[in-house]
């Protein structure tokens, strides 16, 4: 079961394509909202503070404006540098 919004990304990410609709900065700061309002209720999100991450770590290395779908290559770099 996938949600809605996601779905229509799931080729993006298993593709390596990250034409741009919604820049992992925009993911980066939403993640942030969530994480906020959740602190404010008292819940933690630990999904959402990982992906926050992610999106922050992808940013620093210059996809900031590329597609939420390439935070995928930092997981298929991580796993290929794991490999060898």
């Amino acid at each position: 079961m996938v949600a809605p919004g996601i779905k229509n990304r799931f080729e993006g990410v298993l593709t390596g394509s990250s034409d741009g609709w919604w820049t992992i900065a925009l993911g980066a700061k939403d993640a942030g909202l969530a994480i906020d309002v959740a602190r404010r209720a008292d819940v933690r999100l630990p999904e959402a503070d990982a992906a926050k991450q992610l999106y922050e770590r992808a940013a620093a290395s210059g996809l900031d404006h590329a597609d939420i779908a390439a935070v995928a290559d930092l997981y298929r770099g991580q796993a290929t540098a794991a490999s060898q």
